[in-house]
């Protein structure tokens, strides 16, 4: 039976992991292991804890800290932005997912159809019932039996 204390931590790192809080701050606070902590969240998975809210929050933050980092190096003119943008962009787009927004555009441009619409009609119409109204034709019976050999 797992002891009092272990009880108590576990239920501190589950009440850290509902706000959403990082799981450094976590196991800086409950002074918990990896593995405890995963432990703890696997449970809670499997009593319902919503992982894409969990998802969504955390890549948000990250999107958010990497978009900040990235100004301050562009405003200081330390030229490094390219892993930050990635960072930021992926972020972004995986919390655009998870939140049901479009993370691509599509977009459809058309030239005249003008010519398109006088080749159509142009085209000869093909019956397409020539052939549906006419009854299939009955079998043939043979009149001599069939030899078998």
């Amino acid at each position: 039976m797992a002891r009092t204390k272990d009880i108590e931590k576990r239920g501190k790192v589950r009440e850290l992991l509902l706000e959403h809080i990082p799981w450094k701050t976590i196991k800086t606070i409950t002074k918990c292991g990896d593995s405890m902590l995963l432990s703890v969240r696997d449970e809670m998975v499997k009593d319902g804890f919503d992982e894409d809210r969990e998802l969504s929050i955390k890549l948000g933050r990250i999107s958010a800290m990497s978009l900040d980092r990235l100004e301050e190096q562009i405003m200081d003119r330390q030229l490094k932005p390219r892993d930050y943008s990635v960072v930021s962009a992926i972020s972004l787009d995986k919390r655009l997912l998870l939140s049901g927004r479009a993370t691509s555009r599509v977009e459809h441009v058309r030239s005249d159809t003008a010519a398109l619409r006088e080749q159509l009609a142009n085209v000869i119409d093909v019956p397409t019932n020539s052939l549906a109204n006419v009854p299939p034709e009955s079998p043939v019976l043979l009149n001599e039996p069939a030899k078998t050999g």
